[in-house]
């Protein structure tokens, strides 16, 4: 005999805005940057060691929506933690933390 569940509202669309690295730890001199139901806009991109020295800036266009970003950088980083910080058009500051691991 089958039985049903009770109905569930499900909703779609209304994610809310997420920036992440992924994947955390970072190997070698690519970081991945997902922006999840973000704004549309310029967005500003610093990697910064633990002791605030500015290792890569970069900008990037985002039309709006969900999109995957790979930073590639101009040398392969010692391993430890750093800094990615984004600044988004609305000049809202995220900050993350990176682990990079040797590889």
């Amino acid at each position: 005999e089958e039985k049903l569940s009770g109905i569930v509202k499900v909703s779609f669309g209304s994610l809310k805005p997420v920036i992440m690295v992924s994947p955390n730890p970072v190997e070698g001199n690519r970081i991945g940057l997902q922006l999840t139901n973000q704004v549309k806009g310029e967005y500003n991109i610093q990697l910064l060691s633990m002791d605030g020295r500015l290792i890569m800036t970069k900008k990037i266009n985002h039309i709006g929506g969900n999109a995957n970003i790979m930073l590639t950088l101009e040398n392969v980083l010692s391993a430890g933690n750093y800094q990615l910080q984004v600044l988004d058009p609305e000049k809202l500051k995220t900050v993350l933390k990176v682990l990079i691991v040797s590889h």
